[in-house]
């Protein structure tokens, strides 16, 4: 066969693709190496849909950079010039620092951005949240989660399609490096399930927005004397609460998750945690602990539990600069836990490490759909 009609044939990476549009400059038995992944994962992070639920109106306008971190009030507020300390997962950063993932400056413009919304969507939907200020409102807390849930779904999404890019490495990793093929596998067969339990919380998320029932909305809200200097976005399943204790699963097959966001207002922070009530087993044991918690507690409480479950997490560069080497260290080492393949957690992770941070002066909690 020529070598024009092999590039014409299906892809050996099982893409389905052929191999000039996929893997162009790669022979049948190279694997794809690491720089070649990054550059498909960053293609893959960029593709640009719209998630919003179905049965709304038609799309309008092009795919936007939709912030799950606010710009205006929130990334502005503690940027410096315009950037934010945010961590960026590339060969690059890795390189640089022996193999561990460090915070770089980041335009306000990008951070937190993800492109799964039309401009017409993005505006629509969240109005309630964009265009007055937060009150914490049921249907502001639910449009927080669902924002946060929505990411996660098109980050899941993007990273399943990948799947089919390592399909060919895979099978060579068996032969040459057994235990690595292992944790790939583990991995994709995690997000594949990751994806099908994102999924069904966000279309009942969406059976909540499209019905205007708020009144099943569940949510936790932190607000502060002063704008926090950390801010992130983000989905969980809770695994253990801030005494150490492990979080029993529900009895049905979904798990619980619950979404978590930072915002701020003029002179204000907020942190809010939302769920609904097929994920109280989960969410409420977690909430609980931290609300026994003491006010001078809650501030370092947050950070762990960022750095622990969240990738999507932007700082103060002020804030970062001050922090003393080992306590950067500390965090960046929680933040490889946030962005791991399969290592299990352990128990106390929530749990106080001896890390000495200034306290985020708490001006109230509030509770919203439940009891605690």
């Amino acid at each position: 066969m020529s070598h024009g009609a092999q590039r014409n044939q299906p892809c050996w990476c099982g893409s389905g693709k052929k191999r000039k549009l996929c893997h162009p400059n790669s022979d049948n038995d190279v694997p794809t190496t690491p720089w070649e992944y990054e550059g498909r994962l960053i293609a893959e992070f960029g593709r640009k849909v719209c998630v919003a639920p179905k049965g709304r109106s038609e799309c309008g306008g092009q795919i936007v950079k939709a912030h799950t971190v606010s710009r205006r009030g929130s990334l502005e507020r503690i940027a410096r010039q315009g950037h934010v300390y945010t961590f960026v997962p590339s060969l690059q950063n890795l390189n640089a620092h022996g193999g561990a993932l460090h915070p770089v400056l980041r335009g306000i413009g990008a951070a937190s951005t993800f492109t799964g919304f039309c401009a017409k969507h993005d505006n629509e939907l969240f109005a309630p949240l964009e265009k007055v200020g937060f009150t914490a409102t049921a249907e502001q807390c639910l449009l927080v989660g669902y924002r946060s849930l929505a990411r996660e779904y098109f980050t899941k999404s993007s990273q399943l399609r990948m799947k089919e890019v390592y399909r060919h490495d895979l099978e060579a990793l068996k032969r040459s490096e057994p235990a690595m093929a292992s944790l790939l596998s583990a991995h994709y067969s995690g997000v594949e399930i990751g994806l099908r339990d994102v999924l069904e919380h966000k279309r009942r998320f969406e059976a909540v927005l499209t019905s205007h029932a708020f009144d099943s909305v569940r949510a936790y809200v932190v607000e502060f004397n002063g704008i926090q200097p950390i801010l992130a976005s983000g989905s969980l399943y809770p695994e253990f609460d801030f005494d150490g204790n492990e979080i029993v699963p529900p009895g049905s097959l979904l798990p619980s998750l619950l979404s978590h966001a930072s915002l701020c207002g003029r002179d204000q922070g907020t942190f809010v945690m939302v769920w609904l009530p097929d994920s109280d087993p989960g969410c409420l044991p977690l909430v609980r602990s931290f609300h026994r918690l003491g006010n001078h507690e809650a501030g370092a409480a947050i950070v762990r539990f960022l750095f622990e479950y969240c990738e999507n997490v932007h700082m103060r560069p002020q804030w970062w600069d001050e922090q003393s080497e080992a306590v950067r260290q500390q965090l960046i080492q929680r933040m490889a836990s946030a962005m791991r393949f399969a290592a299990p957690r352990l128990p106390n992770c929530l749990c106080p490490d001896g890390v000495t941070l200034d306290p985020w002066p708490i001006r109230a909690r509030r509770t919203i759909g439940f009891s605690l």
